[in-house]
């Protein structure tokens, strides 16, 4: 956690995190729904009034100079806006401090109603708002999970300190490196990106493309018991992988005289190109890299058309594998 005493994180509503990993997590489409209750079974959805009304409360920035926006649809747009006005970034908690809060949910919350409250005694009431509150949050927390696990994190909310605790997951943890991969998981994992895709969050696809890669070729080394070095280089996983299963277009298993195989081994040899392009392009530009330089602007397209390739290439290994298994 980047601070510079204890009373600095007493004060942050966000433990565990850099300012590099605060910074993704402020502009990331995904969590700044999650906040404004954009889906089901979290927090309560706030209005766009609503929205300048906690800024306005938490003094972390006028509403004024977050720019003007006059439609629903660009709530969390201006959320963002508002956290990039957060100065030092630690300041957005407030905000988050002030959606979390029991009052805010709550007034907020279709699941309270005043008029229930009528019959019940002080310690009744207080339990149903307690209740009522937790299980907003915890349903936050499981969406936010589901987001954050493919950068290697988890997060939990101290409801008796009312922080978010973001901690590294260890490697007998990780979902995404110990579920072997399968159409079934691959299933889940492009799912997940669709959602990134209609929030648009296009930086965030880009990440999930890669994934879907690297979980593929390290699930097939695994089966085949080939040593790699665990450190993310996509190309060299694919190499390893090829390799064990005969698919190198120069190799011995393709027959170079068989003119029919003339385009199929230039589509083969045009999925290394796909593999490393899309390897590269997030290395550089994705929201793992926030920071470091102006990322590049994407769009609906080129991001479907990376998590699409990364899904057509994936499923192509995985019935090779199949194949290759049971010859």
């Amino acid at each position: 956690m980047t601070g510079s005493s204890d009373q600095k994180q007493d004060e942050d509503i966000i433990i565990g995190l850099t300012d590099r990993e605060r910074q993704i997590l402020f502009h990331s489409k995904s969590f700044l729904s999650l906040l404004i209750g954009d889906t089901e079974n979290a927090l309560p959805y706030l209005t766009f009034n609503e929205i300048k009304r906690v800024i306005e409360i938490s003094g972390v920035a006028s509403f004024r100079n977050a720019g003007s926006y006059t439609f629903g649809e660009y709530r969390a747009e201006y959320l963002e806006n508002v956290f990039s006005l957060a100065n030092p970034l630690s300041q957005g908690d407030k905000i988050i401090n002030i959606i979390l809060s029991k009052r805010n949910i709550c007034t907020h919350s279709p699941a309270y109603n005043p008029e229930e409250l009528l019959d019940l005694n002080t310690n009744q009431k207080i339990e149903l708002i307690d209740q009522i509150a937790s299980d907003a949050i915890s349903g936050f927390i499981n969406q936010l999970n589901d987001i954050v696990v493919l950068d290697n994190l988890q997060v939990r909310y101290d409801f008796s300190t009312q922080k978010l605790i973001f901690s590294k997951l260890s490697d007998t943890d990780v979902f995404v490196k110990n579920t072997i991969m399968n159409f079934g998981f691959l299933k889940e994992l492009y799912e997940t990106g669709l959602q990134s895709l209609n929030m648009k969050d296009y930086l965030s696809v880009i990440t999930k493309s890669r994934t879907i890669l690297e979980k593929t070729f390290i699930t097939i080394l695994q089966q085949y018991n080939v040593s790699f070095k665990d450190n993310g280089n996509i190309s060299s996983y694919r190499g390893k992988v090829n390799k064990v299963l005969g698919m190198n277009p120069d190799g011995d298993n393709w027959n170079k005289k068989d003119t029919r195989l003339k385009d199929l081994r230039s589509v083969i040899s045009g999925l290394n190109k796909i593999i490393d392009s899309i390897a590269n392009f997030r290395d550089k530009n994705s929201d793992s890299h926030a920071g470091k330089q102006d990322p590049l602007p994407i769009k609906k397209a080129e991001a479907e058309l990376m998590l699409n390739s990364a899904v057509t290439v994936s499923s192509y290994y995985l019935e090779i594998n199949e194949r290759h298994k049971s010859s």
